[in-house]
């Protein structure tokens, strides 16, 4: 699944969720639905044909070009709050990838466009095919997608006029992915108030994923007497009074189970900032987590990676950049410069728990020339 704007996504016909709104362009699955299975199904079929050009290119179709097409689906999306799916055979999936790649880049080359579709699909074949099919109850998760013959399909892709296209990136450019306008921000310092907005989003991820990490070992080794003896609690806990921890008026519990911080008591999957309010996290605050991250990482050296010992800039130092009105510009370039270091195991606005951001991609675009950047600008 591949990530195109706003909550519109691309992805292979091995494996359809019904339970999403979506279009399927597919010699094998691009029909209709039987009326009595339309009413049982929870997602919508938006549209269906058995091949690219069965959709786009009149008004007689679904779609009367490309830009239509996208400006309907992301429309779409906004409606129902929720992901809308063009699920694609191979070929259609290539031809779908091409007319995106000739839209949204200001431009772009046969072989930019080929290196970043295989960066694309070897992302999506290591850290999502698994996922995906998991989820939809196929256990066919070796299948490759065969893309050897993009490069032709995307020579012969429709561009669209020099106006249309400024009129779609006007209207939806805040909502592309992160490494389009990482690319234009890098390349010639455009796009940044939308480049700051997606980070604030990605970076509120991460760093929940962060501090229930920390949370997680906290709540964890609430018995673990070693590890207990250096936090300076009020007293010894064990299998009788644990759960007294929770009134504990010392730097840890307080910290861990402050509800102005935490919205539950207990533990929770990250989301981009509903689960933890980061305006309420204080410079003592941050003192403490960084002292937690210390102590365990002495307690446990699998732990250490936590402690950044090779930075001058944790993941810490990024709480700030997403409090307040708005990220600054030295906020901004402070967390590209540290980030292309490498000196965090996993990166923060592109960690492969960040499913629409390619990491590949975005470590190519820290790494690379203004030339190679050029190409994947947007504008």
């Amino acid at each position: 699944m591949l990530h195109l704007f706003k909550k519109v996504y691309v992805a292979t016909d091995d494996y359809i969720d019904v339970a999403l709104d979506r279009v399927v362009i597919s010699k094998e699955h691009g029909h209709d639905l039987l009326e009595s299975l339309k009413a049982s199904q929870p997602g919508t079929l938006i549209a269906y044909g058995l091949e690219v050009k069965n959709l786009i290119g009149s008004k007689n179709l679904p779609f009367t070009d490309t830009v239509d097409m996208f400006d309907k689906l992301g429309d779409h999306s906004d409606t129902i709050g929720k992901r809308v799916i063009i699920y694609c055979d191979q070929e259609a999936f290539m031809k779908i990838m091409a007319l995106w790649f000739k839209m949204v880049f200001k431009k772009t080359n046969k072989a930019a466009a080929i290196d970043l579709l295989e960066s694309m699909v070897f992302k999506h074949k290591l850290f999502g095919q698994g996922r995906f099919t998991s989820n939809n109850g196929n256990t066919d998760t070796n299948k490759d997608l065969d893309i050897k013959g993009f490069g032709k399909i995307f020579e012969g892709a429709h561009k669209p006029t020099a106006a249309r296209r400024k009129k779609f990136l006007d209207e939806n450019k805040a909502s592309l992915s992160l490494e389009y306008l990482l690319a234009t921000y890098l390349a010639n310092g455009k796009a940044k108030k939308e480049l700051k907005t997606v980070l604030r989003i990605l970076l509120k991820k991460d760093l929940e994923k962060y501090l229930f990490e920390l949370k997680e070992i906290f709540l964890v080794h609430i018995l673990t007497k070693r590890f207990m003896d250096t936090l300076g609690l009020d007293k010894t806990y064990d299998f009788t009074n644990y759960d007294e921890i929770q009134k504990d008026k010392s730097e840890f519990p307080t910290l861990f189970f402050d509800k102005n911080i935490w919205n539950h008591i207990g533990m929770s999957s990250a989301s981009s900032g509903k689960n933890i309010n980061f305006d309420a996290i204080t410079q003592k605050h941050i003192k403490s987590f960084a002292k937690f991250t210390k102590l365990s990482g002495t307690c446990w050296n699998e732990e250490g990676v936590y402690e950044f010992i090779k930075s001058d800039v944790s993941k810490l130092h990024f709480i700030e950049c997403i409090t307040g009105s708005e990220m600054t510009d030295k906020q901004l370039d402070m967390i590209i410069e540290t980030e292309a270091t490498y000196e965090h195991a996993a990166g923060s606005f592109f960690s492969i728990d960040l499913e629409t951001v390619n990491h590949y991609f975005v470590q190519a675009l820290l790494d690379g020339n203004k030339e190679f950047r050029e190409q994947y600008a947007v504008m």
